[in-house]
């Protein structure tokens, strides 16, 4: 099955965040994509969510997941914003998911073709 629509949980809008690289990347790669940062609300996007890339610290993160009623197919959890009270939320909530970087993963993929 094939994974086109990403949410960035992050600071997108910062040219020097990981957030606003990996939103340029996804873009770059063909993706459906948006973000949310603090004031934004998951059940808001107006697309199914089948990869939510984690890029914020785990309390927001978190206060994000615990409000929507989306279903969100699996999540990235970048480095530095792993919990593990995030990883409790995700399980709870069925949210299968990784810890890794979509700017590394992106460049090993691109290295494989």
């Amino acid at each position: 099955m094939k994974k086109d629509n990403f949410l960035v949980l992050g600071n997108c809008e910062n040219e020097e965040k990981t957030a606003h690289q990996i939103l340029n990347k996804l873009k770059e790669l063909n993706k459906n994509v948006a973000y949310i940062y603090k004031d934004g609300n998951i059940d808001d996007v107006n697309f199914d969510i089948d990869v939510l890339d984690i890029c914020i610290n785990y309390h927001l993160a978190i206060e994000h997941i615990k409000k929507t009623n989306k279903k969100i197919g699996a999540a990235i959890i970048q480095p530095g914003a792993e919990n593990e009270e995030l990883f409790k939320l995700l399980n709870e909530k069925n949210i299968p998911y990784i810890e890794g970087c979509v700017l590394v993963g992106a460049a090993l993929l691109k290295g494989l073709n």
